[in-house]
């Protein structure tokens, strides 16, 4: 809860986020809450964008513990330091894009979506995910201060936010799929007419 939030707004914005992940328009723009049996937590490192070389996962402070994910052939690293492994791993694949393919997603159900189709069905898990983990931070927030409610435990908010930043991840890759497919039609445009411009010269 933000510094100078009260009780009463806490309350409030509680029950807006409640309404609107019970609403029948929340049902039917979601398309689903079940991801695959993919542990969240577990997250394959793409391949270097720089050199192709194979990264690694590293603690770089002790007090806090914070985490970056280094490439070993030509030391490329993400700029910001991670509070978990599991998250300096995406934070890596998401400046890393070139080797991964959302259709090879392990989650979302991805793998027979055009990028359209792909855009929208991750979109509306991704604003299920944000509902949630602001409801959580608040339900945490209201059950510290006064016991009226069950805290979400920490596994749980930690498995929302990592879907929330695999989903993040996914709507990269789908828009950087979406780009290729828009510059490949000018890319074949532009050999045919280097065919063209050989074949008159010849």
């Amino acid at each position: 809860m933000r510094r100078g939030m009260t009780l009463a707004y806490a309350h409030e914005k509680r029950k807006r986020i409640l309404q609107e992940l019970r609403s029948d328009a929340h049902y039917r723009a979601t398309d689903t809450i079940y991801y695959g049996e993919h542990d969240p937590f577990d997250v394959p490192l793409a391949d270097c964008g720089t050199c192709g070389g194979k990264p690694t996962v590293r603690k770089v402070s002790a007090k806090p513990i914070r985490w970056r994910a280094v490439c070993g052939g030509c030391g490329n690293q993400h700029k910001a330091v991670s509070k978990w492994p599991w998250l300096a791993a995406l934070n890596w694949n998401g400046i890393n894009l070139a080797s991964q393919d959302y259709h090879a997603f392990p989650m979302f159900g991805l793998s027979t979506l055009d990028p359209d189709a792909a855009r929208e069905v991750v979109a509306s898990i991704r604003r299920d995910l944000e509902l949630r983990k602001a409801l959580a931070g608040i339900e945490t927030t209201i059950a510290r201060k006064t016991g009226e409610i069950s805290p979400p435990g920490r596994t749980y908010q930690q498995r929302l936010e990592a879907y929330l930043q695999w989903a993040m991840l996914a709507l990269r890759l789908v828009k950087a799929e979406k780009m290729d497919q828009r510059e490949e039609p000018h890319s074949k445009t532009k050999d045919r007419a280097q065919e063209l411009i050989h074949t008159t010269c010849g």
